[in-house]
């Protein structure tokens, strides 16, 4: 994502943000259709042993908060230095609750060795 945005001056560029905006709001969509069905289903009574439920919920946080980010990227050059950075900054804790969530599947989907 961030090598399309580094082009300068690009008539693409408020395309870019456009494609952005429809895939994160499309793959949310169908995380909310997983989970809906996950948790209507007999699976959700042990959820913290699925690394699906952790994922779904991983990228589902990260691409619902992402979107307001992303919609105001073609207005960022007359953001301050400071907005700026409360912006990237916000963007890399959703990064790392994201991988958190993974992490966290992952340890407790975990079998333990005798």
């Amino acid at each position: 994502m961030a090598l399309f945005y580094g082009i300068k001056y690009s008539f693409l560029n408020k395309y870019f943000v456009i494609t952005d905006i429809i895939g994160s709001s499309l793959i949310s969509i169908i995380l909310l259709l997983y989970l809906r069905e996950l948790l209507n289903s007999e699976k959700i009574l042990d959820y913290k042993r699925l690394i699906n439920f952790w994922i779904t919920i991983g990228l589902l946080v990260y691409y619902l908060a992402s979107i307001p980010f992303v919609s105001v990227l073609n207005t960022m050059a007359n953001l301050s230095k400071e907005n700026l950075d409360f912006i990237y900054n916000i963007q890399h804790l959703l990064s790392v609750f994201m991988y958190a969530c993974f992490i966290l599947g992952l340890l407790w989907n975990q079998k333990k060795v005798k």
